[in-house]
């Protein structure tokens, strides 16, 4: 699968960036509509206490995956909720399996070369991680937890486009 292009998700985080508030409410809303099975299974990754920042934050960068995918590849159907039972179930073993061996940090990284899409994991890394011009609104454990979320979904989202294409 070809990797999504840096001016693809520039562009729709540039757009994301000059809404407002009330766009930025909406367009989230249209975004996890389109997918909510996805939104859900993104979503538990962020268990943790959190504030408007946070959740702003986190729906900016579903969004911005969504988009990516639908501009780079195509529209697509909703994602079926058993498919991605299925999927995290493995998943999950296949992670505490591998951490029992591995430190969290290794098992991050391997997630992170399994999604691909290298060019945009980096640059939804630094979202993640802030920047000293716009620092992050996660905790360095919330940090973590996002990432899980956001690679697991990039390996999903693979899957099933790949299966479309």
């Amino acid at each position: 699968m070809k990797e999504i292009s840096e001016e693809t998700f520039e562009s729709i985080n540039q757009f994301i960036s000059g809404l407002n508030k009330e766009q930025i409410k909406a367009f989230h809303t249209r975004i996890k509509e389109k997918q909510p099975n996805l939104y859900e299974f993104f979503i538990c990754h962020i268990l943790f206490e959190t504030n408007q920042k946070r959740l702003l934050s986190f729906n900016s960068i579903f969004s911005l995956i969504i988009r990516s995918y639908e501009y780079e590849y195509c529209e697509f159907p909703i994602l079926k909720k058993d498919k991605l039972v299925a999927f995290h179930s493995n998943k999950s073993k296949l992670i505490v399996e591998d951490m029992k061996l591995n430190s969290r940090e290794k098992v991050l990284s391997d997630l992170r070369k399994q999604a691909g899409q290298s060019e945009l994991v980096n640059f939804i890394d630094l979202i993640v991680d802030g920047t000293p011009e716009k620092p992050s609104p996660y905790t360095t454990d919330q940090k973590t937890d996002v990432k899980f979320g956001i690679y697991l979904a990039i390996i999903f989202l693979n899957e099933e486009i790949e299966k479309i294409l």
